[in-house]
C-alpha cells in the first residue's frame, strides 16, 4: 500500500512541461489500475481523463485532467484491499 500511494504522489507531482506524454498516459494507466484494486473508484476514473488527455496530446487537457486527479486523490476513500 505504501508503494501505491508513493506511485500516486509521484504522478500526481510530475512536472508537465518536462514529461512526454506519451510517459505520463503510461503511468496514469498503470496507476488507475492500482487505484481500482484498492478501492480508490474516483482516483481511478481521473487517471483514466489524464491518460486519455495525454494520449490525445493537449496540453491544457492534461493539466486539467491531473487537476481533477489530485482532487479525486484527496477526496476519495483511503486506499484499501477489501474485506
Amino acid at each position: 500500500m505504501a508503494r501505491y500511494q508513493s506511485e500516486v504522489d509521484a504522478l500526481l507531482a510530475l512536472d508537465l512541461a518536462a514529461t512526454p506524454f506519451d510517459n505520463l498516459a503510461e503511468q496514469a494507466h498503470r496507476v488507475a489500475g492500482s487505484a481500482a484494486a484498492f478501492g480508490q473508484t474516483g482516483l481511478r476514473a481521473a487517471l483514466v481523463t489524464v491518460e486519455m488527455a495525454a494520449e490525445s496530446g493537449d496540453a491544457e487537457a492534461v493539466a486539467l485532467a491531473m487537476e481533477e486527479a489530485r482532487a479525486a486523490r484527496d477526496t476519495d476513500p483511503d486506499p484499501t484491499l477489501g474485506d
